[in-house]
């Protein structure tokens, strides 16, 4: 019966490292390395090396899919937020975004057990520092899509896990969503004054079971995070005043994105027993690489 879990996997699409009030910095896993920050403070990373992708990699290989998920066909998006101490080690863990008790449980495990890091460093002494990792879960061979599926469920009610993820042109993961999104609200920006954070932003929206993008929302950082930090660590914690490339987006920009998402082709919508549901979705939208 075990050899059939083996089959499954998990899939860490993205890892955010959020400076606490410098912005943040985004990672994709198949990245090697990423781009230092154009500010004085040095990202944590492990003892080893290796940048924000090797923490990836070490939450990815530290995530055991729970059997009765698995069983379940349970699939979906959290988002665990911690902090890195000045010493390296990993503390204050919190879930912010939920899948389900046990996927949770699951990613709050993988972190915790994070060897100590190379800590962050400012002005030449080390600073902690808060960081975010969206985890989606994802098995590796979900359940067909009914031939013919029942009418959607009422899109009143967010799925927040699911038996079969959205699917975006045919294509699994959802980089290429937030590489789409990104094209068309800078198409739609010109002009307008709106902007790209440096580091790039996130956003919350809602898959419906039509398969189309509302209500984004910009994914923002929990003052009260900072502030237990900041009563942990006093001073000894990461700060730089934001330049205006590194400010959140304003209102304004946050509707220019959710208009993008209504111009992008509708996705495959998320699934419970043969339903189409509306479900929520995190993603991460930056700048395109030279």
């Amino acid at each position: 019966m075990l050899k059939n879990f083996t089959k499954k996997k998990i899939k860490i699409g993205v890892v955010m490292l959020g400076l606490a009030g410098v912005g943040r910095v985004n990672a994709q896993t198949e990245l090697a390395t990423v781009g230092p920050p154009a500010t004085s403070i040095r990202l944590p990373q492990l003892v080893e090396g290796g940048g924000d992708a090797a923490i990836v990699r070490a939450i990815q290989l530290g995530v055991r899919y729970p059997k009765q998920a698995l069983r379940d066909a349970a699939q979906g998006q959290c988002l665990v937020t911690f902090a890195v101490a000045p010493s390296g080690q990993v503390c204050q863990i919190k879930m912010k975004y939920s899948v389900r008790a046990d996927l949770d449980t699951a990613v709050v495990q993988a972190v915790r057990q994070l060897p100590h890091l190379q800590p962050a460093m400012q002005h030449g002494r080390p600073v902690a520092c808060l960081m975010s990792a969206p985890v989606t879960f994802v098995i590796s061979n979900p359940p067909r899509l009914p031939r013919h599926p029942l009418p959607g469920i009422d899109s009143v009610h967010v799925y927040t896990t699911v038996t079969y993820m959205p699917v975006y042109q045919g294509q699994p993961g959802f980089q290429q969503l937030s590489a789409d999104l990104m094209v068309e609200y800078l198409r739609l920006s010109q002009g307008t004054g709106c902007f790209v954070p440096r580091y790039g932003t996130s956003v919350v929206m809602t898959v419906g079971p039509s398969g189309t993008l509302y209500d984004v929302r910009l994914l923002k950082d929990d003052k009260t995070e900072m502030a237990a930090l900041e009563a942990q660590f006093g001073d000894q914690i990461a700060k730089q005043e934001p330049s205006e490339e590194e400010k959140e987006l304003p209102e304004a920009c946050v509707a220019q994105v959710a208009e993008a998402a209504r111009h992008l082709p509708r996705l495959t919508p998320a699934y419970v027993d043969g339903q189409p549901v509306a479900m929520r979705l995190l993603l991460s939208i930056r700048m395109p690489r030279p």
